[in-house]
């Protein structure tokens, strides 16, 4: 259907209102047609667009109506990916055993079905969840099963997502040489294919590398080229998580006005995008720079809008972080009265 082919175009150029009303406009033409399968995608397309602004509870109930309907339709295929995508909202949302879960249904389904290509799509997502729940052995583990299933297939850009994700999980562990390593790997196979979106994050994950082993002005580097690649292709989210990242070197290298302009900027297009998710980051990135500057009453506000909007949209890990800053900034605000001495 044109329309939900101009959605998914919407959708990829971050415009997210647009994308939902195209899509939603199909799923009501479907439906005068009963055509079940049409109707089954266009659901799953408008739960992908609600997972990216952040929408996890309506992500979640189109993605299951549009399962049902693939399964009553007898469409594994169709049934494993919407799977895929409920997996993503669960391990978004902190629900990690859940998200395994799914991911796990969805491997199944695609060793069934001999579908290579989404075996390896899903041992991608496991090995993520893996590295969220601090299982870095585990999830460095599936990667390379992920790696070498896309490396049979000829897939570069599966091949290239793979050397990412297992660059992110070495840096987890503290091996920055190793993470270096697979990020460029990634970088040099992006560039090769000329996919100026994989470059863009490669970089982007090679300048939080370099920040972690203090090399401020590698890193400052790293995210700006990855700044202005997303800035090229019109990427929003690419652009406001480059900004978020390029605060917080800001931050540690003590240039908090700097910082302050980077984090509000990428808080502002995370709002424009309606990706609740990215703003409540931002708003906890924008606390941290107001703490450090001993603005404690400001902090504590940034602080309190991170949290509210990671309650409503389910992210427990954020919310667990957000709710510790807010600890210590109320200690700083208002510091315990010595106890009283008790007569003796």
């Amino acid at each position: 259907n044109a329309l939900d082919n101009i959605g998914i175009v919407q959708e990829h150029q971050s415009r997210y209102a647009d994308a939902l009303q195209s899509h939603q406009q199909a799923l009501a033409l479907f439906e005068q047609l009963g055509d079940r399968d049409g109707a089954a995608s266009a659901l799953n397309n408008i739960g992908i667009v609600q997972w990216n602004q952040g929408l996890y509870a309506d992500a979640l109930h189109s993605y299951r109506q549009a399962l049902a309907l693939y399964r009553q339709l007898g469409d594994h295929t169709g049934a494993a990916n919407v799977l895929n995508n409920i997996g993503n909202v669960q391990a978004d949302r902190g629900q990690f055993a859940d998200a395994l879960q799914s991911y796990r249904e969805v491997l199944a389904l695609f060793q069934q079905l001999g579908n290579r290509e989404g075996a390896a799509r899903a041992l991608n997502n496991i090995g993520v969840v893996q590295e969220d729940q601090g299982q870095y052995a585990d999830a460095l583990q599936s990667y390379r099963q992920t790696l070498a299933l896309y490396r049979q297939l000829g897939d570069r850009d599966g091949a290239a997502d793979a050397l990412d994700n297992s660059g992110i999980v070495q840096e987890d562990q503290g091996r920055y040489a190793d993470a270096l390593q697979s990020h460029r790997q990634a970088l040099a196979l992006y560039q090769q294919l000329g996919d100026r979106d994989g470059a863009a994050d490669a970089l982007n994950n090679i300048g939080n590398v370099q920040r972690n082993q203090g090399r401020y002005a590698d890193a400052l580097q790293s995210q700006r080229q990855a700044l202005s690649l997303f800035e090229q292709l019109g990427d929003r989210d690419g652009a406001a998580r480059a900004l978020d990242n390029i605060g917080v070197v800001q931050k540690d290298q003590g240039r908090y006005d700097d910082a302050s302009r980077s984090e509000q900027r990428s808080l502002t297009l995370f709002q424009q995008l309606g990706d609740r998710d990215g703003a409540a980051n931002a708003l906890n990135d924008i606390g941290e720079v107001k703490e450090k500057e001993g603005r404690y009453a400001d902090a504590l506000q940034s602080y309190e809008a991170s949290l509210a909007i990671s309650r409503q949209i389910g992210d427990q890990n954020l919310a667990t972080q957000t709710t510790a800053n807010i600890r210590t900034v109320q200690t700083q605000l208002h510091p315990s009265a010595s106890p009283a001495p008790q007569p003796s």
